[in-house]
């Protein structure tokens, strides 16, 4: 493993934004079932195929695996993002370059974040709106896309600033 420079990031204000989006969306996340839980049947799906149709159904209390899941994602990419050193990046890290590296890779981490935290709210959402399409036929295209669009972006990012 090569040793790369460690260097101390401070948060810039487009990445305190995106870290306090993604509180709020995990607050909301956390929210929707607790408001809603004594309304909700006994019995939820709690699976959907690739066309968004609930397949499985289990107890409403299951609910609360899809925000406990989503906070152990924040917090373990919370964590893993105060050490971009440890990353892998397309191109060779010195002392010149880490800078740039990090704060691009560091924001990237948060954008995946973000998409993460997006889809687990959609899911929780439309799993207490008792709709019987389900997730519907836009999940998965918006799944995809919402998961693609941080690669993409980073890599283009990293094309126009010559840093690969």
């Amino acid at each position: 493993m090569k040793k790369q420079p460690k260097i101390k990031l401070t948060l810039s204000l487009k990445d305190k934004t995106i870290e306090l989006v993604c509180i709020a969306i995990l607050l909301i996340t956390w929210l929707i079932p607790l408001i809603v839980y004594n309304d909700l049947p006994d019995e939820i799906a709690i699976h959907f195929n690739s066309k968004g149709i609930p397949d499985n159904y289990g107890h409403k209390s299951t609910l609360f695996g899809l925000p406990i899941f989503a906070t152990f994602l924040f917090i373990l990419l919370t964590i893993l993002n105060k050490y971009p050193h440890t990353f892998n990046y397309p191109t060779e890290i010195t002392e010149d370059n880490a800078f740039k590296q990090y704060t691009l890779s560091t924001r990237f981490m948060r954008f995946v974040k973000l998409s993460i935290l997006i889809v687990f709210l959609v899911i929780v959402y439309k799993s207490v709106e008792l709709n019987p399409e389900g997730l519907g036929t836009f999940f998965l295209p918006f799944v995809l896309l919402i998961t693609f669009m941080p690669i993409i972006i980073y890599f283009l990012v990293l094309r126009k600033n010559n840093l690969n």
